[in-house]
């Protein structure tokens, strides 16, 4: 059977989401991984897949199971620390690759194949996890609904409702974001910061636009007002306080030109 797609480590929290979102879009699948037990359900309920065990230390074996696989395109979910195996792995096969992200010094050996893969005509995304990653593929897709852009701040906010912490991905890499300085862009430059001492508290405040309560930075409540109509949600100060409007909001904005 041929493949649309191979997963590596799909055994994986992030491995296995990738799978079933793919099945359910009804490609094809080879999910590769150590524990077939944990794919059952997904082997059982889906035709068009099979599970391939693989050793990501082994890069030509995982070379051989990619090209058996008749795939083009390979997500690789597996911990960073294998980044550039798999990537050999995929060049060796003929293969474009997605992967998670890793370290900058695995990110920097990654880029030093671009000459080889280009000659192969291949393509390697790296670092397409939640952020950067689906954030980068968010940002370009809003930049072209402005005329012009002066600033962005992106980063990573945790707003849940789960009031306990629940791993959403590999605790190893968790632990490794939470302790190891950080590179980031400043100024068009890389410096690093230690994570736990440089979050950002931003307290955000509730916002009634065309009777659609959203949330603002506090730091605008000076600058940013209201729609200007006294009705629905918006009380006498811009968003209703009390929360009887049609879409009741928790606190509101000082804006007296509104209703005047």
């Amino acid at each position: 059977m041929k493949f649309d797609f191979v997963v590596l480590g799909a055994t994986g929290m992030q491995g296995k989401i990738v799978s079933r979102d793919l099945l359910e879009n009804k490609y094809s699948v080879l999910m590769c991984g150590r524990d077939k037990s944990r794919l059952n359900h997904l082997l059982k309920r889906y035709k068009k897949t099979d599970f391939e065990y693989f050793d990501a230390r082994e890069i030509n074996k995982t070379s051989n199971i990619i090209k058996q696989s008749g795939a083009n395109v390979v997500i690789n979910c597996v911990e960073g620390d294998w980044n550039l195996n798999i990537l050999k792995a995929c060049e060796r096969a003929n293969a474009s690759c997605i992967d998670l992200g890793s370290e900058i010094s695995m990110t920097i050996k990654q880029l030093k194949m671009n000459k080889l893969l280009k000659k192969k005509n291949l393509i390697s995304i790296t670092g397409c996890g939640s952020v950067p990653g689906v954030g980068n593929v968010m940002l370009r897709y809003a930049a072209d609904k402005f005329d012009r852009i002066d600033w962005i701040d992106c980063g990573f906010s945790w707003d849940s409702n789960i009031k306990k912490f629940v791993v959403p991905f590999s605790i190893q890499s968790i632990i490794e974001e939470f302790t190891d300085p950080a590179p980031i862009i400043m100024e068009k430059k890389f410096v690093k910061k230690v994570p736990l001492k440089s979050i950002i508290n931003d307290n955000f405040t509730a916002k009634c636009v065309n009777n659609i309560c959203t949330k603002i930075p506090e730091n605008a409540v000076d600058s940013v007002c209201g729609n200007g109509i006294c009705e629905g949600n918006e009380g006498k100060y811009g968003c209703d306080p009390l929360g009887e409007g049609p879409n009741p909001c928790v606190g509101y904005i000082f804006c007296p030109e509104d209703c005047a």
